[in-house]
């Protein structure tokens, strides 16, 4: 069976619940109209298009999984189905017809990003809807579309629109009391920016919170240390950063979308040196309106350090005081780690990362790091190089280097399009470079592999050789134990108990 004909099971009461065949490709019109005593229907993901009031005054309907690949939902097709109190709009769905929810019983719905047209009247009269969130930048047509929710009623809408006052009451009428509405930065209003003065025309009898640029930070320790900015700004907006000696530039996309926050996410990755330099962001909205934030990683981390801020304790009711504990830990040795690179690179044109920081690093030895590498030498004149050295770059995301200098260029042409790392021409040298190791991963040893040989070593083999190297500088070797102790904290927040097991804590003996 590829379709349920019009009408086919019109005013059908007997009619409790249906699974419809997985070859099911159409829904007609009236199908399943009336059926007051329906109260379950999986729609398959054959079916492309609810047709119009296919599901009108099921009055007990309340369970609906709708098809994944659904586009359209047509005219009153769930108008009075006073029992339907939730369903997820598929991902694909392309139009929301004429009161294709009026007199519902829905309390919220989430508008997909993939909806460009909502017909008049699809979310009135449903005087149980108190939150309405649209991710996308739908056509309203000049429709009244929320006429009359529930008191208290919100409606959020997470990307920047443009809003044209085509009619006398427009699409935002609602005859409700306390009705907020939350328009993020860069909407307009008949081609201005929307604001306090204007907003009003369009959001009749509304309470207008406006959402800021920048809706909130995180940080993140793979590679290096980098900073994400969740934005509430439109697609193509220009964004600058600068910060330390260094510029960032970047113009948002589709890809930049991120599903979970509801936002844009631009990531921006720092140096261990630069933690404690304030970033300044600038974005530029519709080529003409620019807002400015500051921010640094040294201030998202002052918000985990805060015990009393509410980061703090949502973060604890969710996770426990002792996933905390491991975070707060993390925070200081990472801040330590920052500093020792300050200290080590002379980056010192703001305090100190680790300062007003209650944690000391306690000395490491040799004797506390387990040697993973491989004999960096052995058999590579056979490929026509001979081993210099290694070293680790920390002014940039965490990456190991092993330098060569060429012996015999032919043996080594052969070769050289086996490697699995990138090759930096470094004039008489050439360094292979493994790049974007995360903090929970610098004691694992990573595979250099040639031709039919392959080489290991972890950014902590590199370390233990310089602790131990009592003619290495002061700086570089509370460097190497910083990054140790990074290290350590990363595994033990990062990594399950049944994982990891704390075995690296420093003792004298």
């Amino acid at each position: 069976m590829e379709a349920i004909e019009e009408a086919a099971f019109f005013e059908c009461g007997q009619l409790t619940g249906i699974n419809l065949p997985e070859g099911l490709k159409s829904l007609e019109k009236d199908a399943f109209n009336s059926c007051g005593n329906l109260s379950r229907v999986n729609v398959p993901d054959g079916v492309k298009a609810i047709e119009n009031y296919t599901f009108a005054y099921c009055k007990k309907l309340s369970e609906v999984r709708l098809s994944d690949n659904l586009e359209s939902i047509g005219q009153d097709a769930f108008s009075s189905c006073y029992a339907l109190e939730s369903i997820t709009l598929p991902p694909r769905l392309k139009t929301i017809g004429e009161g294709a929810f009026i007199r519902s019983g829905l309390k919220e719905i989430t508008i997909p990003e993939s909806v460009v047209n909502i017909g008049a009247a699809a979310f009135q009269l449903i005087e149980n809807l108190k939150k309405a969130t649209v991710l996308g930048t739908p056509n309203f047509n000049g429709n009244v579309v929320f006429y009359r929710p529930a008191p208290g009623f919100t409606l959020t809408f997470k990307k920047a629109m443009k809003f044209k006052r085509e009619q006398f009451s427009g699409p935002f009428y609602f005859m409700a009391d306390d009705v907020t509405v939350f328009v993020p930065y860069g909407c307009t209003y008949n081609d201005a920016l929307m604001t306090d003065g204007n907003a009003g025309e369009m959001f009749s009898e509304a309470n207008i919170v406006f959402t800021q640029p920048v809706a909130g930070h995180s940080i993140s320790l793979n590679g290096d240390i980098a900073l994400n900015y969740y934005l509430n700004v439109p697609e193509n907006t220009a964004l600058h950063f600068e910060w330390y000696n260094k510029t960032f530039d970047h113009t948002l996309t589709a890809g930049d979308f991120d599903a979970a926050s509801g936002c844009y996410k631009v990531t921006v990755n720092v140096a261990a040196a630069e933690m404690n330099y304030p970033i300044t962001m600038t974005c530029k909205v519709w080529d003409k309106y620019s807002e400015t934030d500051v921010f640094s990683v040294r201030d998202y981390m002052d918000i985990i350090l805060d015990s009393e801020s509410g980061f703090s304790k949502d973060y604890v009711s969710k996770n426990g005081e002792k996933k905390y504990g491991l975070l707060v830990d993390l925070v200081k040795k990472t801040l330590d780690y920052g500093a020792k690179a300050q200290t080590r690179f002379g980056v010192t044109g703001v305090a100190l990362a680790n300062e007003g920081v209650d944690y000391t690093m306690k000395p490491v030895t040799a004797y506390h790091i387990e040697t993973q590498k491989s004999d960096m030498t052995a058999d590579l004149h056979k490929y026509g190089i001979d081993y210099i050295g290694t070293s680790i770059v920390f002014l940039s995301s965490t990456t190991l280097r092993h330098y060569y200098v060429v012996s015999d260029a032919k043996l080594f042409e052969k070769v050289k399009d086996t490697a699995n790392f990138d090759f930096v021409d470094k004039g008489k040298r050439i360094c292979f470079e493994l790049k974007d190791i995360s903090a929970a991963q610098l004691d694992v040893a990573k595979a250099f592999t040639l031709g039919d040989s392959v080489y290991r070593y972890s950014v902590l083999d590199y370390c233990k050789l310089v602790i131990a190297d009592e003619s290495k500088s002061q700086e570089d070797r509370e460097l190497a134990m910083a990054t140790y102790w990074y290290n350590d904290a990363a595994k033990a927040y990062f990594y399950a108990p049944d994982e990891y097991e704390d075995d690296m804590v420093y003792t004298n003996t």
